[in-house]
């Protein structure tokens, strides 16, 4: 895969049994809908990966939807190749991210689908991208006041999910 290639990340397990289902189709997923909608609009292709194939793309999006999602995503994230990525995490269950620093690159708190594609742009670039609710693993400092993005504005159109169904 070329250097530029932003792949969604499935985890092959997930804490709770439902979640396999549920996630991806339904439940907080379409936090990860609106972050790839808003790429492609930008002009942006969106890949899939899983464990095996993580390590061939540039950029992995990663949805934690709740707190309990880290262990699952870590046992995964333990085994993946080596590469040249970067892990950018987020969703609800992203809020305390200090005991999971090492397994991730970036983490973005609240909404992402307004700041995702500068973000995405900078990575590539291989600049960081700065923004009170963007946080670098290898830069977290205790004393710094991160911020839960916000929308001004529910997002202008519908976006189809992977259930077909619209958000």
């Amino acid at each position: 895969m070329s250097k530029g290639t932003i792949a969604r990340y499935v985890q092959g397990r997930y804490a709770k049994p439902a979640y396999a289902v549920e996630c991806f189709d339904v439940r907080a997923w379409p936090g990860l809908a609106l972050v790839v909608d808003a790429l492609q609009l930008a002009g942006y292709e969106v890949d899939y990966c899983g464990e095996a194939t993580a390590h061939k793309h540039a950029v992995i999006l990663v949805s934690i939807t709740s707190g309990c999602d880290w262990w699952s995503f870590i046992a995964e994230r333990e085994r993946w190749q080596p590469g040249n990525y970067t892990v950018i995490v987020g969703g609800p269950g992203c809020l305390n991210v200090r005991p999971f620093l090492r397994w991730f690159d970036v983490a973005v708190f609240g909404r992402a689908e307004e700041i995702i594609v500068p973000l995405v742009r900078d990575t590539l670039a291989g600049h960081k991208y700065v923004h009170p609710s963007v946080c670098y693993s290898s830069e977290f400092n205790m004393d710094r006041t991160y911020q839960i993005a916000q929308v001004a504005a529910p997002w202008p159109h519908p976006v189809r999910l992977e259930s077909g169904k619209l958000w």
